[in-house]
């Protein structure tokens, strides 16, 4: 009972922490790991419940002990592998006019092609890690917004609280006491909407290494294929012409 429980609050607290450990897969990889040992002790108590009552000896459906050590070992294996196998599912390619993003994990496919003309910022992200092992995320914004979401931060308390209308015949103290009452409940029920960059590495050059050289190119490469640069080459051309 202690393991599921520890493992179950493992689990709901990465899911609600929202990181990138936050995801469908490792959310139900966690879910797997934390009934396990449940399964496998239902399988072994429905078997011997069924014993009392039938005339021949019932094996488990699961013909296996749960070992906490072994299957830590086959979870902990298993959670490297998938983990090495998702890193190596990105590809990230920057051509002569735009920026490609890649996915391909186990039947999930994504692709994503930027234009250098779309781009409005190239943002760069290091965390403390990120900076004492040489990574960082390097996010491309673009106006349609690309890698932005919104985020609600506050408690909601419904739309409307009971009793704190105000009426004809309320005396003084009644209308203080229900002007306060709203203003309380104003303050319990505000929410705060708040737009902010959300690293996806199906979208961003996510936790990279050389990370300068990168962000220089795309620079470079927005810089070449911007609106005012364009015109910069065709008054040189005309120049050219006219001399």
């Amino acid at each position: 009972i202690g393991f599921v429980v520890v493992m179950g609050g493992i689990t709901w607290l990465n899911r609600m922490l929202n990181l990138s450990t936050s995801g469908r897969w490792t959310t139900i990889a966690l879910l797997a790991i934390t009934l396990a040992p449940v399964v496998v002790q239902i399988d072994q108590l429905v078997a011997t419940i069924a014993n009392l009552f039938l005339a021949e000896n019932m094996e488990p459906f699961i013909p296996i002990d749960y070992s906490y050590f072994w299957f830590g070992i086959v979870f902990t294996l298993g959670f490297w592998g998938a983990t090495w196998f998702y890193q190596r599912s990105f590809s990230y390619a920057v051509t002569t006019n735009a920026v490609i993003f890649q996915h391909s994990f186990m039947l999930s496919r994504s692709h994503r092609r930027i234009l250098f003309d779309r781009i409005s910022e190239v943002m760069v992200e290091r965390t403390p890690m990120g900076t004492m092992l040489g990574y960082a995320t390097v996010t491309i914004m673009t106006d349609s917004g690309i890698g932005l979401v919104d985020e609600t931060v506050g408690i909601s308390a419904g739309s409307a609280a009971g009793g704190s209308t105000e009426k004809a015949g309320d005396s003084s103290a009644t209308k203080v006491r229900k002007s306060l009452f709203k203003r309380v409940f104003a303050f319990l029920s505000y929410q705060r909407t708040s737009r902010r960059v959300d690293p996806d590495p199906k979208h961003c050059f996510y936790k990279i290494r050389k990370w300068d050289n990168v962000k220089l190119m795309l620079n470079e490469m927005h810089k070449k294929h911007s609106s005012s640069n364009l015109l910069e080459d065709l008054k040189s051309a005309i120049t050219n012409e006219d001399a």
